[in-house]
């Protein structure tokens, strides 16, 4: 076998590729300029090319030096496609960019000395930016000349952007510079003329400078004079004089300024070209001129007028423009104009032709799409006024339901607006088709005359749609009448056909009466009609889980639910395979030894004829019986002397040797584990065999052949060349040993393949995976270059840099070895070449080869880059990991083994096992998959097949790993552009792209089921969350131009699934909570804008508070004292035993009668953020919320807080922040009442009265004011509305939530309900560590001294909330026949529950958990504000 071992690299290989890097750059940087090209020639203006043009302009400023001369081109180039990408869809993101970019080739074609080599350039240079900064700041700021009618040259108006009020100064001087260095002759000189006078006319509308206006009127002026008549340039001057003429009219409303503005603008549109980019600005702004024009003179030929440049505008428009959206909604109203001011049926049928013919171009993407087709209606509706025509009304009728439907749809997804009740316009509609269709007759005529009144009575003009919604079913019933009786022929009066309306009426009461008398079905628990445990639907794949138990027992022979101890499950399995065996004999069958009995039985292969081999037999997977239960682990445990169910074990444990379950597939609820088979194609016609576990994908088994082998085999690169026949290179005896092939390399990986998938992944993809030299989206920290120390892997020693350079970066754990630290005394040594110790750890030692066989020379690892015992040093790195990881071209990531002497696998031969290849032999054509091993071996006679597994998905071997358990690696993966994962058997790779990750010998491609043919899979993926997810992963591209409360709202879901993440993890000191997430905080607060508060962030504190916790916490710095996975009470007195559904007894313990403050507590982490516990908590309170539901209306009024025990500071939430609670001022000296008072109550067990005795009710009026020094650090104190807990009763039924990833497997936390005054469902209590007595009866005096504090509240939905899920399903938040689910009065307020007896000073309070309670079970409770002071 031919080696083609991995090569060694050294120093001055690395400038080898400099020639072919410079080639790489005049290649691409053509290609973006012939598809910027493209995108301009094209009539559609397909913006995939300008994407594009950007990808490649920005990979070549990642292979240019900083001080390359040439960046300023390419800079601007990108900044230009983001200019062209800003014209077409308005996106603040884009125009962002585009000046960005702009500024930063300015300042590097300054400092390069550009303007001396290159004059033109750097005239287009300051040009774009000059546009760009002029875009920009119209985008920020819409004047009120703007606001009436737009300007149509060079500014229009959107959202989304961060201009600044000096962009359009900036701008000025842009042009002012140009003016300055260009001369008349040079073609950017008149541009420039037009652009200036352009910008000082905006300016003077906003500011009013007189000099402004001259200097414009000049600069115009000297436009005409270098324009030849008729020439474009003169038509721009001309299109000056009518903006100015714009503006004035705007000023004035004078009828004379108006003519003037029109005649000028319609003169100067004429002369513009037709792919001049502001022309359909212009058009839009000349219909919008006419449109006002009407207003004064009432006169149809200018609607007819505004409707024609309206027309012309969208002609000349893209259809890809988002803009387009925009001016399609002028026109629709425009044609709305028209319609209603027109006589004659014939006008109103062109406008209808022409929205029609619009419509039928419209984007789905256009936002402005409902309001444009509900123009159209209004148009419609007018042609039937006009005309009379039934036909015509039940157009207009059938087309209003439509858009009732899409509207319906549309706001569904948050529930926060009611939907339209589209019952009576369906039956409008119906009805309406029925007289349609009856022949003439006095019924239908009078119907007719009927329904005209109707509708003229009730439709106002520009208003048809809710004309029409506004008609009342009575109306409606009476048309059916008519309808009937004109299909029947009848004749009807007045009075019959009310009385039988009335009729129908009656009976249609009759039966809803009926109907609602009925007993009502109430839901029996969680189990089936048949009493049998009721299993959820998963979410995220809409399967369902059937009873197959009948069935299994008939095939087995015995009952395969009733319960057996292991040892007897053990013998059956034992006798189910000698059975099997002993029948297939007695048929005359050759049972495969080396096949289990449910693969005999299943029969996973089937024989097929190979037609281009010869005629030859062989085997494919076979489709049939894929629902098919196959096992669960425990069965699959006992078939190891099965090939295909050892590779199936192979995909489903985490130890290869223990034969261990994956945690993640342990957690899945026992009554959904199990196997189940079924065959996928991949995009090269390969099938492979689908192996799902839990209802999850887990990989797939593939058929070694020679067409596949290098790249199915891990090893098979050695043979990449082919040079050896397939069955040499197997290693094929014939005889069915697993003898498989030998690597010539000692198991190696293939470095040619690493390099091939880290530049595929550099070049191709973008922004996704790659933060960008100039900036590209990021603050200033990133475009900066960070001084950093390097390992060069080439002369073994340290060198200073600065994190412009190329390097990897190394992610590992550091564990118990001796890590060979880099120290202040050993420093300058290091930096010597070969300074570096000869001996260090494996993984680091490994990652150096690996970077050298890469081709690459820097490396970055903690212990050897960081000076360890030079504290500044040491903080000022731990404060920017962001930057180390995300600038590093890769991050290295070994998550094989416990320590840093563990290696990276395949790195060196011999470090990691050889792939498992199972060969098994069958007869030819045998349907049976029998094989003889005694009946000779003759090649015709028996097929030989060799199966592999793919490796497992990435995140089952990333959470198998203990790399995955320690907190500090978090962030290190999270930060990556891309990574190299080494485990014990492959390497993976992974990028920005969510669904790009690639595998040694992986099927790398999507992967179609034949299940579902109409859908491509990515392989080995679970549905719904896993590892992989990176919450910040293409944040900026996501976040462009929402609006603030959706940012908001995504910055929020954001941080919660980072806290989930990162609590899951474990730290050897817990004080290291905080740091160890620092740099996933400096990533958050260029997004939140705000200071992080002890892990929370201050714009976000209503929110953050929030926090669930995901099992029993104990407070940070504390040990828990854990009986049947309870956590109980220090210094408990008595306990009592609760039986649990689970099975198991649980131990509840009450707390000691005296409380003592907890000295064990670390008070740097205050119990009000998720820092002061330790274990997994999440955000589950807002992750059952509807899509798109707005963020819940603070309850809060006024944060305050000393942090770190320093000056009282106020906390300012995001502004904007709806406010339920009135403004209080902080001298406030009673308890404020929120809501009406409680239901009336015996004496003395008021609201008011229990708070007076709790000493709550605020006569103090300290009490209402922040404590400036409260005695211990870190108090949040605020006002809220407040409840004691003795309100509401805890129920003690526990129920365990499943994980938010997969709804069949029960989490740690139990949640119980909350009951009200009437033991009526009315919320959901998370229970908490130390806290697990509460409502259980064990300490009344305990529960008497808790406080419900309301933090947000949930507005009325119009779509129902669902709760959190168990196995089962879906835990009801409250009594649906007591609280309303939907509609007025369904709101929910998210509750605080605080510990006021934790012996601390004036009044401070502990958090104990949180809960949801239904609003109207809030407010009936009498909730007053106090402050509160939480520790």
């Amino acid at each position: 076998m031919a080696s083609n071992t991995t090569p060694s690299f050294d120093g001055d290989v690395v400038n080898l590729q400099r020639p072919f890097r410079e080639a790489e750059v005049e290649t691409r940087a053509e290609f973006a300029d012939c598809l910027i090209d493209e995108y301009e020639r094209g009539a559609q203006r397909n913006p995939q090319h300008l994407r594009d043009a950007i990808k490649h302009s920005e990979t070549v400023l990642r292979r240019l030096p900083y001080n390359s001369p040439d960046r300023p081109q390419h800079l601007y180039r990108i900044s230009y496609a983001r200019m062209s990408e800003y014209v077409a869809s308005r996106s603040g993101r884009a125009i962002d960019e585009a000046v960005r970019c702009g500024r930063l080739a300015r300042e590097e074609a300054v400092a390069t000395g550009l303007p001396e080599r290159d004059l033109n350039l750097y005239c287009q240079i300051l040009n774009n930016l000059g546009a760009a900064l002029s875009h920009r700041h119209a985008n920020a700021t819409v004047t009120p000349a703007a606001a009436q009618v737009g300007t149509g040259i060079e500014e229009d108006s959107s959202n989304g952007s961060s201009g600044t009020a000096n962009d359009l100064d900036e701008a000025i001087e842009c042009a002012r510079e140009i003016k300055k260095r260009a001369t008349p002759a040079n073609t950017i000189y008149s541009t420039t003329l037009s652009n200036l006078a352009s910008r000082l006319t905006h300016r003077h509308s906003i500011c009013g400078d007189p000099a402004d206006h001259t200097e414009a009127v000049e600069l115009v002026q000297e436009l005409q004079s270098l324009s030849p008549l008729g020439s474009v340039k003169g038509g721009m001057a001309i299109m000056h004089l009518g903006q100015m003429a714009v503006l004035k009219f705007n000023k004035t409303h004078d009828l004379g300024d108006l003519d003037e503005a029109l005649e000028r603008t319609t003169e100067g549109i004429d002369k513009l070209p037709q792919g001049y980019e502001g022309k359909p600005a212009s058009l839009d702004q000349i219909a919008t001129l006419y449109s006002s024009r009407y207003k004064k003179t009432n006169d149809v030929a200018d609607l007819h007028n505004a409707v024609h440049y309206s027309d012309m505008a969208l002609a000349t428009a893209p259809v890809s423009y988002s803009v387009r959206g925009g001016y399609l909604l002028n026109h629709m109203r425009l044609l709305q104009d028209f319609a209603n001011a027109a006589t004659s049926v014939q006008d109103v049928d062109e406008a209808v032709s022409k929205g029609h013919r619009h419509l039928m171009e419209m984007q789905n993407e256009y936002p402005e799409q409902h309001s444009c087709r509900k123009f159209y209606s209004d148009v419609l509706g007018r042609r039937y006024i006009l005309s009379q025509r039934l036909e015509d009304f039940a157009n207009a009728v059938f087309y209003v339901k439509q858009l009732c439907y899409d509207y319906n749809d549309k706001i569904n997804e948050s529930g926060a607006i009611p939907p339209v009740n589209t019952n009576l316009i369906y039956n409008l509609s119906a009805e309406v088709q029925k007289l349609s269709s009856a022949p003439p007759g006095q019924a239908r005529d009078a119907a007719t005359a009927k329904l005209y009144d109707q509708i003229v009575t009730v439709c106002r003009p520009h208003d048809f749609v809710n004309g029409v919604l506004g008609i009342g079913k009575e109306f409606v019933t009476l048309l059916g009448v008519y309808a009937d009786a004109a299909h029947d022929g009848e004749t009807i009066t007045d009075d019959k056909a009310h009385k039988k309306a009335e009729e129908l009426r009656l009976k249609e009461e009759a039966e809803l009466e009926q109907r609602l008398s009925r007993p009502r079905w109430e839901r029996k628990g969680y189990k089936t009609e048949l009493g049998l445990r009721k299993l959820a639907i998963d979410p995220t794949n809409k399967k369902i889980v059937l009873d197959l138990s009948g069935l299994m027992t008939d095939i087995f022979g015995y009952d395969v639910t009733a319960p057996s101890s292991h040892s007897e499950f053990v013998a059956k399995q034992a006798h189910l395979e000698k059975e099997s065996v002993e029948k297939a004999k007695a048929k005359g069958g050759h049972p495969n030894p080396k096949l289990c009995h449910m693969c005999r039985f299943i029969k996973p292969l089937s024989p097929t004829m190979a037609e281009n081999d010869g005629g030859r037999w062989g085997f494919k997977w076979n489709p049939e019986k894929r629902f098919m239960p196959f096992g669960n682990w425990h069965q699959l445990k006992l078939r190891t002397m099965c090939s295909i169910c050892r590779l199936v074990l192979s995909l489903i444990v985490s130890d290869q040797v223990q034969n261990t379950l994956h945690p993640r597939l342990a957690a899945v609820d026992w009554e959904i584990q199990g196997t189940t088979l079924g065959v996928g194609e991949l995009a090269s016609r390969e099938e492979v065999l689908l192996v799902r576990y839990g209802m999850r994908q887990v990989g797939e088994l593939r058929i070694v052949s020679p067409r596949n082998y290098t790249h199915a085999i891990r090893q098979g690169w050695e043979d990449r060349d082919q040079q050896h026949e397939f069955e040499e290179f197997m290693g094929d005896s014939g005889n069915g040993k697993d003898d498989g092939p030998r690597s010539a390399v000692g198991q190696q990986v293939d470095t040619i393949m690493l390099k091939r998938w880290l530049n595929d992944c550099d070049q191709n993809h973008g922004e996704a995976c790659n933060i960008s030299c100039h900036g590209n989206g990021a603050s200033a920290r990133y475009v900066a270059n960070m001084p950093l120390v390097f390992i060069d892997v080439v002369d073994h020693c340290l060198v200073p840099a600065t994190s412009a350079v190329k390097y990897f970066a190394l992610s590992y754990m550091w564990g118990t070895d001796e890590m060979s630290k880099t120290l202040l005394a050993n420093y300058e040594s290091r930096c010597q070449i070969g300074g570096l110790p000869t001996r260090l750890p494996n993984t680091i030692s490994d990652a150096i080869a690996l970077v050298r066989a890469l081709g690459e020379r820097y490396l970055w690892v903690d212990a050897q880059c960081i000076v360890q015992d030079d504290e500044e040093n040491k903080a000022r790195h731990i404060a920017n990991m962001d930057v180390v990881y995300s600038k590093a071209f890769a991050t290295v990531v070994a998550i094989h083994g416990d320590s840093a002497d563990a290696g990276l696998p395949g790195v060196r031969p011999g470090t990691r096992p050889p792939q498992r290849i199972e060969t098994l032999v069958v007869e030819a054509g045998s349907r049976d998959l029998d094989y003889d091993p005694d009946g000779g071996d003759s090649s015709a006679a028996n097929v030989t097949l060799h199966l592999v597994a793919t490796p497992p998905p990435l995140h089952f071997a990333i959470e198998a790993s203990r790399w995955h358990t320690r907190g500090w690696t978090f962030q290190e993966r999270l930060l990556s552009r891309r990574c190299l994962y080494f485990s014990e058997r492959y390497v993976y790779f992974h990028c920005g792209r969510r669904d790009k990750v690639l595998s040694e010998c992986g099927v790398n491609g999507p992967v179609r089921s034949h299940d579902s043919w109409d859908s491509w899979d990515t392989p080995g993926e679970a549905l719904g969350s896993t590892t992989l997810d990176n919450p910040l992963s293409g944040l900026h591209q996501e976040l462009a131009d929402l609006r603030p409360d959706a940012w908001r709202a995504k910055i929020f879901t954001m941080y919660s699934s980072l806290v989930g993440k990162y609590t899951l993890r474990q730290l050897s000191y817990d004080s290291d909570i905080i740091n160890a997430f620092l740099g996933t905080f400096t990533v958050l607060n260029e997004f939140f804008h705000s200071d992080i508060l002890c892990g929370l962030p201050a714009s976000a504190l209503d929110l953050a508070l929030l926090w669930a916790p995901a099992g029993r916490l104990p407070r940070r710095g504390q040990t828990a004292r854990i009986m049947e996975g309870f956590k109980t009470t220090i210094g408990t007195s008595r306990s009592v035993s609760v039986p649990t559904n689970r099975g198991t007894v649980l131990s509840v313990w009450a707390p000691s009668a005296v409380p003592n403050f907890d000295d064990k507590a670390d008070r740097r982490f205050p119990s009000w953020s998720w820092a002061g516990w330790k274990g997994p908590v999440e955000y589950r309170l807002f992750a059952e919320a509807n899509s798109h539901e707005p963020l819940p209306t603070s309850l809060v009024h006024g944060f305050a807080i000393n942090l770190d025990g320093k000056e009282l500071r106020t906390v300012t939430v995001s502004q904007g922040q709806q406010q339920r609670v009135v403004s209080l001022s902080y001298n406030l000296t009673t308890a404020v009442a929120l809501t009406a008072p409680a239901p009336v109550q015996a004496p003395g067990d008021t609201v008011a009265a229990v708070m007076e005795g709790l000493a709550l009710s605020n006569t103090d009026a300290n009490k209402s004011v922040p404590i400036a020094n409260p005695g211990l650090p870190n108090i949040l104190q605020f006002l809220a509305p407040s409840v004691p807990l003795s309100a509401f009763t805890v129920s003690t039924e526990c129920e365990y939530i499943s994980y938010v990833d997969h709804i069949h497997a029960p989490g740690q936390q139990p949640v119980r309900h909350i009951l009200d005054r009437r033991g009526k469902r009315c919320g959901l209590w998370w229970e908490q560590a130390g806290y697990v007595y509460v409502g259980r009866g064990l300490s009344t005096d305990a529960e008497s001294k808790m406080l419900l504090v309301g933090i947000s509240r949930h507005e009325d939905t119009f779509r129902k909330r669902a709760g959190p899920n168990r196995v089962e399903g879906e835990i009801e938040l409250f009594d649906e026949v007591h609280y309303p689910a939907v509609g007025k009065g369904s709101g929910l307020v998210n509750v605080l529950v605080v510990d006021l007896d934790m012996v601390h000073d004036y009044g401070v309070v502990e958090r104990v958990t949180v809960a949801r309670i239904h609003a109207k079970a809030w407010e009936d409770a009498g909730p007053l504000v106090r402050m509160v002071r939480l520790a």
